[in-house]
């Protein structure tokens, strides 16, 4: 693993030789003589060693490459690139025999990785390289993550590199989920209406629409679609809410005009949830006021009852 580690982020030699190394080293056979040795002599700190280098290992499987664009993309989508920098066009030959995986960051300013940033998972699904190393390329967006490590790899002309953990939604709150299945059934209804025409383009693109049950990746869907800048829509991706992003999606399509009959009745759904939240909020609000306006008055009565204790002695 110290090997794995040390050529993950530099060049690939030896660091003692330095000769290049051709072979990845963490997809190399065990020594079975080491190891047999090594059990025979030191069988706890093998075993303990041996857990660790298999959560080190699984770590591994969560580092991907990075492929930077300044527009925002959802799970589900279809990708379709050409690559020709020398650092994608080295980037698919890693990865096209392996996990044929790599990571899409949307950044709109300087093409560099943050931790915290939100990142998607890309699939390659198809992969056609021409005689000069450029590639034409088709992937599925498969699920939203987050950047907890990044890195640029030595002699890979700028090739970087991050760490994922999986971003998914918080659970729908019990006081929520009325909200949620109020809204979710009028934006499918509008939605539909509107790509009808354009249904077999939309589907190229994005996919097939969720069913209404699956919450956070019809939201998800229903945020990919929608005309809005760039701003918007990575808020949107950003989200870990479920409501707040039906809301946001609502909102958006309540925006498009027309006089088409779905959208006026989405809209007054949603002024009625908005209403019906605002209403929960101040409730709730009001309710945690006055306790702690019961906890400031019970504080006041002991120290009243300490200093009349005290006065008395």
């Amino acid at each position: 693993m110290c090997l794995v580690k040390t050529l993950t982020r530099t060049k690939k030699r030896c660091p003692t030789c330095r000769a290049v190394c051709h072979n990845c080293a963490q997809d190399q056979p065990e020594n079975v003589m080491v190891a047999q040795i090594a059990r025979a002599a030191f069988p706890q700190l093998y075993l303990e060693r041996l857990r660790e280098t298999q959560t080190e290992k699984a770590a591994l499987r969560s580092i991907h490459p990075i492929f930077y664009y300044n527009v925002p993309m959802f799970p589900g989508e279809i990708l379709s690139l050409h690559l020709f920098e020398p650092r994608y066009r080295l980037m698919m030959r890693r990865i096209i025999d392996t996990t044929r995986r790599f990571v899409y960051v949307p950044n709109y300013t300087n093409y560099e990785a943050s931790i915290g940033d939100v990142a998607l998972i890309a699939e390659v699904k198809d992969c056609d390289f021409q005689s000069d190393g450029r590639c034409y390329l088709s992937a599925t967006l498969i699920g939203r993550s987050r950047i907890t490590d990044h890195y640029v790899e030595d002699g890979t002309h700028g090739l970087n590199y991050c760490q994922l953990e999986t971003l998914v939604d918080e659970p729908i709150q019990p006081h929520e989920a009325r909200f949620v299945t109020t809204l979710v059934q009028p934006i499918a209804n509008f939605v539909s209406s509107v790509l009808g025409p354009i249904h077999s383009d939309v589907v190229k693109t994005h996919g097939e629409m969720p069913p209404v049950a699956r919450e956070q990746e019809f939201s998800l869907f229903i945020a990919g679609v929608l005309p809005l800048g760039n701003a918007e829509k990575h808020s949107m991706l950003a989200c870990t809410n479920t409501l707040e992003r039906l809301r946001a999606c609502a909102a958006a399509l309540g925006r498009m005009g027309g006089d088409n009959p779905l959208r006026v009745a989405l809209a007054h759904v949603l002024q009625r949830v908005n209403a019906e939240i605002e209403i929960s909020e101040a409730a709730a609000a009001a309710e945690a006021a006055q306790q702690r306006a019961s906890g400031d008055s019970g504080s006041s009565e002991a120290d009243s009852a300490r200093g009349s204790s005290t006065g008395s002695c």
